[in-house]
């Protein structure tokens, strides 16, 4: 009976932990799948499916944005496991955001340059609350390495904002 109750405190931690990771990772996923659907509006020249899916793609970040400060601080282990989570979603970004760079011209002669460019820069604020979320809730150990992570999603909108200036 003592060993139980001696064990219990870690049982319920590490199943804490564990829970908090996969609020981390719903969160990223669900963002990944809208920069994904975001990406597919570019590649087809889209105006509403862009306007529509940069619309959703903002909403579901900023409604991440409470849930990853609500949660607690993940450990090492798990924070490694997000990796993995955390370069889907970049290369996601990457993919997307350079497909609306490719774009410029489509999305101009659709008269939503300036939209979409305020849309980006409406994403980037929100990426940069998001992240610094994120962040903290790391490891010490891995911190810039998560940092470097949101860093360069930042730089992959940023050039996507400058392209549509």
């Amino acid at each position: 009976m003592r060993f139980a109750s001696a064990i219990l405190p870690f049982t319920l931690l590490a199943t804490s932990v564990v829970g908090q990771l996969t609020v981390l990772r719903g969160v990223l996923t669900d963002i990944q799948a809208d920069v994904e659907v975001y990406g597919d509006a570019f590649t087809a020249g889209s105006g509403p499916d862009i306007t529509a899916s940069g619309n959703e793609l903002l909403a579901t970040a900023q409604a991440g944005i409470p849930i990853v400060q609500g949660a607690t601080a993940i450990g090492l282990i798990e924070a490694i496991q997000l990796r993995t989570t955390i370069e889907s979603l970049q290369v996601s970004v990457e993919d997307t955001y350079g497909t609306a760079v490719s774009q410029v011209a489509v999305v101009d002669a659709l008269g939503l340059k300036a939209a979409t460019q305020a849309a980006f820069i409406a994403q980037r604020a929100t990426v940069a609350t998001l992240g610094a979320a994120l962040v903290s809730k790391v490891p010490a150990l891995v911190r810039a390495t998560a940092q470097g992570f949101v860093d360069e999603i930042d730089a992959t909108i940023a050039a996507a904002i400058a392209a549509y200036a």
